[in-house]
Parts: structure tokens; sequence; C-alpha cells
């Protein structure tokens, strides 16, 4: 099922490759065929070239990068010593040292006490670290993250310019029959989101949201608001997405992007 502002289209969902690609990048080329004011919707529509069949369904995808990140978790724990990866994220205490020091009974004459050696995570001795043992924790689940979304065989979403709306890059993504757009680029610092995670979750009130977490500081973001839902920045920028022409027989559904305004440099070619 397509979902849109206006209508739903029941069409099955069949994976068809993905669009053609712009030399030297890694963004689809969109190319828009028109440019429509929608009075209901306050909203100037893009008809982009962006098939929906094309975009990556985020249910698949979700379970190829959750047997990635166990794997990933079950080297982290062998290389800390552990038998299994009883976590998730973060890494237990003793996975970075944190037992108190050990001081055995004796009668010889009081010394100073001494730590057992922690646990390296990468072969690198503890003393070496200069980062404190819960930030250490950080960056593991943040290593262990990374590595499972390079060891995933393809994007979660399609990124691509809107040439019409000043050559604006969104990022396009599919949960079932949901569509979200949204700004390509992390608004932390700049990183790609097509190369993401993306996942849903339920609120207190039963609410479900799609979300999307950069892949570089793992800034979270809500789909449908741009909300921040982890870290500390400026929410995402989203758009309103709908579905324009629907071919079921040739698996062709047109994208449509809504923007409240157009840049400046649209009307230049009219001065």
């Amino acid at each position: 099922v397509f979902n849109c502002s206006c209508t739903s289209f029941a069409v099955p969902f069949v994976w068809t490759g993905v669009p053609q690609r712009m030399c030297g990048s890694s963004s689809a080329t969109l190319r828009e065929e028109k440019l429509a004011w929608d009075e209901a919707s306050q909203r100037f529509w893009v008809a982009t070239s962006v098939n929906a069949y094309d975009i990556p369904e985020a249910g698949a995808w979700q379970r190829e990068f959750g047997a990635a990140r166990q794997q990933q978790l079950e080297i982290a724990a062998r290389r800390a010593g552990l038998p299994d990866p009883e976590y998730a994220s973060p890494l237990p205490a003793r996975a970075v040292g944190l037992e108190p020091p050990k001081v055995e009974e004796t009668r010889s004459p009081p010394s100073t006490p001494t730590r057992k050696p922690r646990i390296s995570l990468w072969g690198t001795p503890p003393s070496a670290f200069s980062t404190p043992p819960k930030n250490l924790e950080r960056r593991t689940a943040r290593a262990t993250h990374t590595a499972a979304l390079k060891a995933v065989r393809e994007r979660v979403g399609l990124a691509g310019l809107v040439q019409m709306v000043s050559g604006r890059e969104l990022v396009f993504f599919r949960f079932g029959g949901r569509v979200f757009a949204a700004e390509a680029r992390c608004p932390h610092q700049g990183g790609s989101l097509v190369e993401g995670e993306v996942g849903d979750i339920e609120d207190m009130a039963s609410n479900q949201h799609c979300y999307v977490t950069c892949p570089v500081h793992k800034m979270r973001f809500d789909l449908s608001s741009g909300r921040v839902l982890d870290g500390n920045c400026s929410p995402l920028k989203v758009y309103d997405v709908r579905i324009g022409e629907v071919d079921s027989k040739h698996k062709f559904a047109q994208v449509q992007v809504g923007f409240e305004a157009l840049d400046s440099s649209y009307f230049e070619d009219f001065e």
C-alpha cells in the first residue's frame, strides 16, 4: 500500500533495482517533470523521477543489519575475553575492567595495592587509552554500529538532487507503503544519512515512530517530524511526500515532494 497525503494505492512492492546514477556521485539523478502549487496542502509539489519501488524496504534492511550487528558484538566480546556477547550496548563493566582492586590479606608490611590489568578491546594496553572507561564503552558501541553498517550489502535509502529547488539533496526511505523524504545530510556535521540506520520505535503512548540514525556521530531523528530523538543538534529538515502516477503492471510509482516555498534561484530564469 502506497500512503500519501491524498490517497492510498494498494499495489504490491517488488524490488526492481536502482535508478541511473550521476557520474562521480552516489546520488541518483532526479528529473523533475513538473512543478505544481496545491492550494489544499499549501505546498509546491515537485514530480520527481524517483520510483517508490526502487527505494529499499526498511524492514528487510533492518533484518540484515540486525544480523550484522550481532556478529560485530560477538567479535567485540571475543576481543574483550568474554565467552558470549551478554550485552547489546554499551558493554558491561567487566568488559572494560571496572572491577574494584582486590588486595590479598597478608602479614607482611603494608604495601600499595595493585589493580588487576584491564582487558583491552583492541589489543592495545589500557594505559594507552586517555579516554575514561565510560566513554570507552560509548566508543565501543559506536564502533560495532559503524562496522555493522559497512557490512550490510546495500544502503538503506535512496539519495538524489532535486534540481528544481536549488539543487537540494534529499534522501528517501520506505517502510512498507510509507515513503519519507528528508535532507540528505545530518544537521550536526553533514554525515550522509543514506549510509545510516533506519528503524521504528514505539513510545509510551504506543505511537510508532520511524527514525534514521546518522552513521558518523549517531544522531537519531524522527522521520515524520525531524525531531531529535537522540543527540544534541538541530532538527532534521523533512518534507511531505505523496505518490503521483502509479503503474502496477510495470512496477512504477512516482514520488512527489512538497515544498513550502521555492528558492529564489528558481526565479532567476524569469528575470
